[in-house]
């Protein structure tokens, strides 16, 4: 249910696709994608990408290739009334230069040792507005 709620707040249209991104601006032209990390963390929200792949960040890449803008969405829940006690909103595209660099090192990492690769890539706060400074990108944030 939290997806849901997160679209009703944000005022976006939830997607149900397994495979899409969460939340669209409008059905017609999209212009704005959300992909939502809720996080029982109510606080100091986190997430992760799971099974990430180059072919995943490169869907990432291209949103400024079709005119559309990505979104990350770190949301702490209070699992007891049902709401968000702080909403992070950070620009998608802050995250494909890392996340790039860190799938590399972990297929090179996993060539020498004969493992299969499995990422899954962290977020948190305190990268994701790292990141923001780097780029000089603004984020938000809403904190009830």
């Amino acid at each position: 249910p939290y997806e849901i709620l997160l679209s009703n707040v944000l005022r976006v249209i939830n997607m149900d696709d397994k495979h899409g991104f969460d939340a669209v601006d409008c059905i017609e032209k999209v212009r704005e994608v959300y992909e939502y990390k809720p996080s029982s963390k109510t606080n100091n929200p986190c997430g992760t990408i799971n099974d990430d792949s180059e072919e995943k960040i490169k869907k990432c890449e291209d949103l400024k290739n079709k005119g559309q803008n990505g979104w990350l969405v770190l949301a702490g829940i209070d699992k007891e009334k049902y709401t968000f006690n702080k909403i992070y909103k950070f620009p998608l595209e802050i995250y494909n230069e890392n996340r790039r660099t860190y799938f590399s090192n972990l297929k090179e990492n996993n060539k020498e040792n004969n493992k299969q690769t499995r990422s899954t890539y962290s977020i948190n706060i305190d990268k994701s507005i790292e990141l923001c400074n780097e780029f000089n990108l603004d984020y938000y944030v809403w904190e009830r």
